[in-house]
């Protein structure tokens, strides 16, 4: 997906006059020439226009708890570090 289009403030100066004489989101996206669907995201919050918006789900433990949680051993895991060093037992 990519990156929605941000318009350039003498774009922005235009479309808040527009705004305050009544224009219709077709009459100003015809006037400045950009797509309709631009306009109206700028019409819909014209503070917010053009900043980052968070996306995805926020994170449940921030990263010093996370490296905390894989530290610490946990009951019930067997850890196989030295496998080769077990005696063997033959088969007769």
């Amino acid at each position: 997906m990519g990156l929605a289009s941000t318009l350039y403030s003498e774009e922005q100066a235009q479309l808040d006059i527009m705004i305050q004489l009544g224009f219709s989101t077709l009459q100003m996206s015809r006037r400045i020439t950009r797509l309709r669907c631009c306009v109206r995201n700028y019409v819909r919050d014209t503070m917010a226009h053009g900043s980052e918006k968070p996306t995805g789900r926020t994170r449940i433990l921030n990263d010093r708890d996370e490296r905390s949680v894989v530290r610490t051993p946990q009951k019930g895991i067997v850890f196989f570090f030295n496998r080769g060093n077990r005696k063997k037992t033959s088969k007769r």
